[in-house]
């Protein structure tokens, strides 16, 4: 295999490790929002959802921020901040 080949596919695997990534972190948030929008705590989401409350409160804390924006966006939002 020549080298070219094996960065092609070291990148696809890269590729879809962050992608699969992406797409956890899409659901996540959408959980958490739908949970927001029906009145429950950052504490009340992280123990049913089972998820880090630091993590449940930081998602939280971005959809009140930004309360016109869909999950697509907070999640490219939350991303960013985090590189």
């Amino acid at each position: 295999m020549l080298w070219e080949e094996y960065d092609k596919e070291e990148y696809k695997s890269y590729a879809r490790q962050e992608g699969r990534a992406e797409g956890r972190q899409l659901i996540s948030l959408q959980m958490i929002s739908a949970k927001i929008k029906k009145g429950k705590t950052a504490a009340q989401i992280a123990e049913e959802l089972d998820i880090e409350p630091g993590e449940v409160q930081f998602l939280a804390e971005l959809i009140q921020r930004h309360p016109g924006m869909s999950c697509e966006d907070l999640c490219a939002i939350e991303i960013s901040t985090a590189v």
